[in-house]
């Protein structure tokens, strides 16, 4: 994908082949000035899937916005990778990635966020949450930033968890 300046994208990806299956994909995107780019996966489908997303911040102002979300089950595995370029002043980025994870399956998630030297006033926020439903299944989030600019607002979260005892309670106590 190549947005010229000022350009726009909304893109949506719905991952959803049969159990038995397998899918690896790849996307490449390179933004020029003022463009922006979203970007929305929901992956449900295959036994094993793989999702890369490359995003080039190629010119001033450019913006990407990348939001995914998983659910495996049935000993499925799903690996969503992630690399953010900031390579010239004033980019924005933003990374959010949800994931619940049941019966012996497994959540990966990979981020990396590049600021180049040249990329000051830089503004990258990355936000990561897994869900453990079952004790057999598991989710393995690695964040990364690599920040070579001295002007930048970078930021990056991971949540990890069970389901609370309580707190399951009491949403079932009223039905849900």
């Amino acid at each position: 994908i190549s947005l010229k300046k000022s350009a726009s994208l909304k893109h949506y990806k719905l991952q959803a082949e049969d159990l038995n299956s397998y899918h690896i994909s790849n996307i490449y995107s390179d933004l020029q000035s003022s463009s922006s780019y979203e970007f929305f996966l929901l992956s449900i489908g295959s036994l094993l899937s793989r999702n890369t997303i490359i995003s080039n911040l190629q010119g001033n102002q450019a913006k990407s916005n990348i939001n995914s979300a998983y659910l495996c089950k049935s000993k499925q595995h799903s690996d969503i990778t992630t690399e953010i370029k900031h390579q010239l002043p004033g980019g924005i980025s933003s990374q959010k990635v949800f994931g619940v994870v049941d019966n012996s399956s497994t959540g990966v998630f990979q981020g990396k966020v590049n600021v180049y030297k040249d990329a000051q006033d830089s503004d990258a926020d990355q936000l990561s949450r897994g869900l453990i439903l079952t004790s057999d299944s598991q989710v393995n989030y690695k964040p990364m930033l690599e920040i070579n600019a001295n002007d930048v607002k970078c930021s990056h979260g991971v949540s990890i968890g069970e389901l609370d005892e309580d707190y399951l309670f009491y949403l079932q106590s009223r039905g849900i």
